[in-house]
């Protein structure tokens, strides 16, 4: 429970559950559905039991309300949950026994304190076991899966809402929100409205909780039985993780199925074929692959066949007149070809469908497998593996990559951070002649030169270059404070290349809002380095103002209105970004433009002179000002 959304979720509840609040309603956990609300309520729970130094288990009682068809099925589980021995299939054999004692009349004692809680009298009308809990205040309910509960959503909340407000008990609902919503907006026609004020009534704070991925890996690790299979797991989690951050659908229940079913694959494979390491990183990296994108509904599995046939391996989107490719997985996933799947997909097909591989197919697919002929692997993904080499290849392969890496042969930026933590890790042990200065001071040269000669190969997506890894392999000893002062120079060698391009970039979209505006918001938005430039870096601050004002008033086409825009999506934030502030003199000397080419002009030009000023160019110089305020406060108070 590290990360600061599922932190702050923390807070609350230990504020909602203390015993000084007094608060009549019930709080909501809401996530969507594999994201970890139900691990993390009950890893909350454990952690509360821990601290106490005991389980006390009439303390929180836990319903899963999946599947659950009526009131009476959610009495028996709330039962189970506060009397768990009664609750157990041996006590179930007297259920009869039990109730006929109900019938007859008796006292119970609910909280094991020596008293009598409850009378039953034969007289007395069956109003639930709800009455029960009024005599323990104490008791907090967590309702799980309130969305794929088969009872009507307003008789569930009417439900917990008794216990909430005539029993005051605290309650917590786990649900996936955007899920009931939208069965809500079938059952009411197009409306979600009756849910939402049955909401309002019951629910006086709704909190978000996101995937805790590595918690949960190491989690769902600990469940695999075979303690040489949980080394090899929890060796790659580094892999385990890029995958799933690549596949952008933060389930976890299907990350959690994957990992279950390893052992199944691998009692599926030939006993000498699973001491194959590199075979069975590139069978969990497709396996995850297939998982994420089969069972989250992105793929179906009928289109398997297609997808063989066809020979490559593509995401299909449908629409009523349509069906066509619209991505492409080799590029969504690093280090992914749908050729070199291991095994191929038509063993996964088998496996995909009924739990198992085709023999002949399987052996097929080893046969032809790269992973039992040549390989293939890059040096420096050798040399990464440097465990399984011989101290005449580790000598051979690190003089290698160090040529290689010196005659800029090796130019893609996550393949250098692994170059150089490998090097200062190699140093660090006397691996290598070399110290870690001496390394240091290598990789900034060398990082230096690339930038300079714009041979330097970054990601598209600067979000996608995961801090302790690249292409599923971690860097050796990513806390390094060396290794991020080497990330912070390129950074720094990037920044300063960008730099000294902004003027060339601002006259070229002066030139573009003059022949074609449209042109700058068509590549503004494209995937490109140089779109990120454009869109990040302080570029308006070398555009001419005075060229700018004449461009924009001698055009009476849509010019002026799509610029207006431009600027909006730019500055129309309350966010502080430093590069962006950067622009706030230039909107000055744009005002200043505006004000002498307005005195110069008259009647209708002056008039939309005016009117661009103070509704486009005034708001903005505004609101950077008080963006840069907000700061600044903020940084005081952090200092103090």
């Amino acid at each position: 429970m590290k990360n600061s959304v599922n932190q702050n979720a923390i807070n609350y509840l230990n504020y909602y559950l203390s015993k000084a609040n007094k608060n009549d309603f019930a709080i909501l956990i809401d996530g969507a559905w594999g994201s970890g609300k139900t691990h993390f309520i009950k890893s909350y729970i454990k952690a509360k039991e821990e601290v106490r130094g005991e389980v006390d288990e009439e303390k929180y009682l836990y319903i899963s309300l999946y599947g659950i068809s009526s009131v009476g099925e959610i009495d028996d589980l709330i039962f189970k949950a506060a009397h768990p021995i009664l609750g157990s299939k041996p006590a179930l054999l007297l259920g009869q026994v039990f109730k006929s004692a109900l019938k007859l009349g008796g006292n119970f004692d609910l909280n094991n304190n020596g008293s009598n809680d409850l009378k039953i009298d034969a007289s007395v009308p069956n109003v639930g076991l709800s009455t029960f809990f009024n005599k323990s205040k104490d008791w907090i309910f967590v309702f799980d899966d309130l969305e794929r509960c088969q009872l009507p959503i307003n008789q569930i909340l009417g439900y917990i809402n008794y216990f909430v407000e005539h029993g005051e008990h605290k309650a917590i609902l786990v649900i996936n929100e955007a899920e009931l919503l939208k069965q809500q907006t079938k059952i009411e026609n197009g409306h979600g409205d009756n849910y939402l004020l049955i909401k309002e009534k019951l629910v006086g704070r709704t909190i978000k909780v996101s995937s805790q991925l590595d918690e949960a890996i190491q989690n769902f690790i600990e469940g695999v039985a075979d303690p040489k299979q949980r080394i090899f797991l929890k060796k790659n989690t580094n892999l385990i993780s890029a995958v799933f951050n690549e596949s952008g659908y933060s389930n976890l229940r299907i990350l959690k199925r994957v990992i279950a079913e390893w052992p199944h694959f691998l009692n599926q494979l030939p006993e000498n074929i699973r001491n194959n390491e590199s075979f069975l990183m590139g069978s969990l990296r497709s396996m995850l692959i297939l998982y994420f994108e089969f069972q989250s509904g992105a793929l179906p599995l009928t289109d398997i066949d297609l997808i063989i046939k066809s020979g490559y391996f593509k995401i299909y989107e449908r629409n009523r007149n349509n069906s066509e490719a619209s991505l492409d997985l080799e590029s969504k996933y690093s280090f992914f070809k749908f050729e070199e799947m291991s095994p191929s997909i038509d063993c996964w097909k088998s496996f995909l469908i009924d739990g198992f591989f085709d023999d002949e197919v399987l052996k097929n697919s080893l046969r032809n497998s790269r992973y039992f002929t040549v390989d293939e692997r890059k040096d420096w993904e050798k040399l990464w593996d440097y465990d399984s080499l011989t101290n005449e290849q580790f000598l051979e392969l690190s003089d290698e990559v160090k040529k290689r890496f010196e005659n800029n042969s090796i130019t893609i930026e996550g393949e250098i951070k692994h170059i150089v933590a490998m090097y200062m890790f190699f140093a660090r042990n006397g691996l290598i002649s070399q110290t870690e200065d001496e390394v240091l001071a290598w990789a900034k040269s060398k990082i230096s030169e690339l930038v300079i000669t714009e041979k330097i190969v970054t990601p598209k997506k600067r979000e996608a270059f995961v801090e302790n890894q690249y292409g599923g392999l971690g860097f050796l000893d990513p806390t390094n404070p060396k290794l991020k002062e080497v990330q912070k120079h390129l950074t720094l060698e990037l920044s300063k290349k960008n730099i000294s391009k902004l003027p060339e970039c601002a006259n070229t979209i002066l030139g573009m809002i003059n022949s074609n505006i449209k042109t700058y918001t068509n590549l503004v938005i494209e995937d490109t380095e140089y779109a990120s430039l454009l869109r990040k870096a302080p570029v308006f601050s070398f555009i001419n103002s005075e060229s700018l004002v004449d461009i924009l008033f001698k055009k009476y086409d849509d010019t002026l209105l799509i610029f207006s825009g431009i600027l909006k999506q730019r500055y129309n934030t309350e966010a502080y970004n430093p590069d962006i502030e950067k622009e706030r003199l230039w909107l000055v000397s744009l005002e200043q433009e505006l004000d002498k080419k307005s005195k110069k002009e008259n009647g209708l030009l002056s008039y939309r002179i005016e009117k661009f000023k103070k509704d486009v160019v005034v708001p903005y110089i505004a609101q950077l000002n008080k963006n840069k305020a907000a700061f600044e406060k903020k940084l005081d108070e952090t200092k103090a």
